[in-house]
């Protein structure tokens, strides 16, 4: 008779339970040994370094230090990570109390740097600067005009009210008396506004300065007011220069259109343009007796002027004549 077998099925777990826990114990030890080793090899990293400076109050650098001093580094990982937890960069100061000029070479900021090392084992590789050379110069405090750099365009319609506002209209300038004693302003950042319909306050801030230069404040209020447009249209007198006769011109009157804001319509009259023809310009030819009509003078505050005609007779008459004519 054949015999037969018993299976334990709990017995199958409990073992396939113990040979997961060995195999993971051994992936455990295999990883610390892999990091272990690793660790323990050499590796370059980079690290920023952070410049600090002490010197009087009055005085400023010429040129401002690096802000951008970065360290190349070699060492074994663990030196690498300790580096690295205990601090997210070297710092080095210097004291220029009693000086006006320091000079650091390439060598004296490796060795520097070398002793700022919380982790003795690294190595300084390279850094990306040659040599500094600060220079201390009088600090002064100038106030200068802010302009404002925009692109601003209202929406067809429309047109500024007058020319935009910036609050405050100085800017306090501190730095070198070499650089701030050469500036007349101070620029704002560029800004751009389109279809602009209603009045706005905008905040813009001021063209950043370089770092031996500080400025106050930081940005500015730019007040725009904004109005509808309309057409006006009048009679403007056509004036006579450099005559050496008396002379008569037809017409005597120039039809003027312009545009201009609602705010300004009934501001804004004939007296506001000049239009007129040079007799120094007349042809030789007495039967050409025509001349351009100039527009010399008009309003600022007024845009696409048409004017009708574009050019004026001119005759020339005597006196009893013109005496004539004006009785007439």
């Amino acid at each position: 008779m054949a015999e037969k077998i018993k299976l334990n099925p709990k017995g199958s777990v409990i073992k396939v339970s113990q040979d997961r826990a060995i195999l993971m114990i051994c992936i455990g030890i295999a990883l610390i040994f892999w990091v272990l080793v690793k660790l323990s090899q050499t590796y370059q990293s980079e690290k920023s370094i952070v410049l600090s400076f002490r010197i009087p109050q009055d005085q400023s650098f010429v040129q401002a230090p690096p802000e951008d001093m970065i360290v190349e580094m070699a060492g074994t990982g663990w030196d690498l990570l300790f580096e690295f937890f205990s601090s997210p960069s070297i710092r080095l100061e210097y004291d220029l109390l009693d000086r006006s000029a320091m000079g650091l070479s390439q060598n004296q900021l490796r060795s520097d740097i070398q002793d700022a090392f919380y982790a003795k084992g690294l190595q300084v590789i390279n850094i990306n600067y040659d040599r500094l050379d600060l220079i201390l110069e009088e600090k002064i405090t100038r106030s200068i005009p802010i302009v404002l750099q925009s692109n601003i365009r209202t929406a067809s319609d429309h047109q500024l009210r007058k020319p935009p506002v910036v609050n405050p209209a100085l800017v306090e300038v501190t730095g070198p008396i070499s650089l701030v004693s050469q500036l007349d302003t101070w620029p704002t950042d560029s800004i751009l506004i389109r279809g602009l319909k209603n009045n706005v306050v905008e905040e813009v801030p001021l063209y950043l300065p370089p770092g031996e230069i500080q400025i106050n404040p930081r940005s500015v209020a730019v007040n725009l007011q904004v109005e509808q447009i309309t057409q006006k249209s009048l009679f403007v007198p056509l004036h006579v220069v450099n005559a050496r006769d008396s002379i008569q011109i037809f017409p005597r009157q120039i039809a003027v259109t312009c545009i201009l804001g609602i705010s300004l319509y009934d501001r804004i009259n004939q007296s506001d343009f000049v239009f007129q023809i040079d007799m120094a310009k007349a042809s030789d030819d007495p039967s050409d007796n025509s001349l351009p009509i100039e527009l010399v003078e008009q309003p600022d505050s007024v845009r696409n002027i048409q004017s009708t005609p574009k050019t004026a007779k001119f005759f020339i008459v005597q006196d009893s004549t013109l005496k004539t004519l004006e009785r007439e």
